[in-house]
């Protein structure tokens, strides 16, 4: 086993996580998530968390945030469409103990051009680089945590471009929703 990323999180009802990415065998092409429960004394490990064995393709670290306010634990991750296809998903935190997750595509969070004319459409078909530096940060000074994604593009030749993105948040009809800038 090799671990590649450690998530600690205390959410508004005091539970506390600890979310560990790793590869189960070497040579994997996908890290895999264990979760953990803080009991009085320890971290036990918290069996029935509907993120544990879930897979994250392409070995890319998930990256941990509260997309939509809810005070919830959410991640976002490369996982597989229906048809089999890379997409960026989102985890969707159900519960304030991490354990129920309802995942769907990122882009659903996304504001389309169409939406608002402000903003920019992402491409589909670009995925969270490997290695990344992802944020879940205020970057535009209205103290509402945006976000940054390194993204990476495949020529027709197969060559890699490393770009970022960003995400300001806006609030509609009620919902958190972001636009790519």
């Amino acid at each position: 086993m090799v671990i590649v990323n450690v998530m600690i999180g205390k959410d508004k009802l005091d539970y506390q996580s600890l979310i560990v990415s790793y590869f189960k065998n070497k040579g994997d092409t996908h890290l895999t998530l264990k979760v953990f429960q803080y009991t009085s004394k320890a971290f036990v490990e918290f069996h029935t968390s509907e993120l544990n064995n879930l897979k994250i393709y392409n070995g890319v670290q998930p990256m941990f945030l509260d997309i939509n306010g809810d005070m919830k634990t959410d991640m976002i991750f490369t996982g597989k469409d229906a048809k089999g296809n890379f997409e960026t998903q989102i985890a969707m935190g159900q519960s304030f103990d991490s354990q129920n997750f309802k995942i769907e595509p990122l882009s659903n969070y996304f504001l389309t051009s169409k939406e608002d004319k402000t903003c920019l459409d992402p491409n589909p078909n670009d995925m969270i680089s490997n290695p990344h530096s992802n944020s879940y940060l205020d970057l535009n000074g209205d103290c509402i945590p945006d976000i940054f994604m390194t993204k990476v593009s495949l020529d027709d030749a197969k060559n890699k471009f490393y770009y970022g993105e960003i995400y300001l948040q806006k609030m509609v009809n009620g919902k958190n929703k972001y636009c790519l800038s």
